[in-house]
């Protein structure tokens, strides 16, 4: 019995009785340009990743400790369960880390490796919020202005190199709501 139905039983509520606030069921119309910014930003993160000898191929990775040693990429399809037993197995104090792609640089020395994986980790949440169709948090928020700083750099710099960004590119522009009253 779910927590809620115990509370609704001490209580004396009927089990079916209606939610006091019913979820809006609008969802969030994100921009169009969103996913080929993600795309934009994570190229450049990957970029950081090459150019300090991390793995670039999405997937869940174990480092074995040592100075010189690589990540080693761990099977696909590995359960929870059969993840907690590798980590478990691994010798204790003997510095082993496993880390999914976007998280291999979280701990690095150097702060542009670091600043990578938290930008990789933050497309991460926002591709998944937009698969998902799930309910945006503050968390994605935070997100959305790192990336779009993030993508504005970028943009910065390519047209400071004289390049061009990707043909179907399409920069985010906010548009202000029309007042109905004026």
């Amino acid at each position: 019995m779910a927590i809620v139905d115990r509370m609704r039983k001490a209580l004396g509520l009927a089990s079916n009785a209606p939610a006091a606030v019913e979820p809006e069921t609008e969802v969030l119309s994100w921009p169009d340009g969103l996913p080929q910014q993600i795309i934009t930003v994570e190229q450049a993160c990957l970029d950081v990743y090459r150019q300090h000898g991390l793995p670039t191929a999405a997937g869940n990775y174990r480092h074995k400790g040592g100075p010189g040693e690589d990540w080693e990429t761990l099977p696909e399809g590995l359960t929870p369960e059969e993840k907690w037993k590798l980590y478990l197995e691994a010798p204790e104090g003997a510095g082993w880390r496993f880390a999914d792609r976007a998280a291999l640089g979280k701990h690095s020395d150097i702060p542009e490796v670091r600043r990578a994986s938290t930008l990789l980790q933050a497309c991460d949440r926002v591709r998944q919020r937009i698969e998902g169709k799930e309910p945006v948090t503050p968390q994605d928020l935070a997100d959305a202005v790192d990336l779009g700083t993030a993508s504005g750099l970028l943009l910065q710099a390519m047209s400071a190199a004289g390049l061009e960004p990707a043909p179907d590119y399409q920069p985010l522009v906010f548009v202000a709501v029309e007042d109905d009253e004026a």
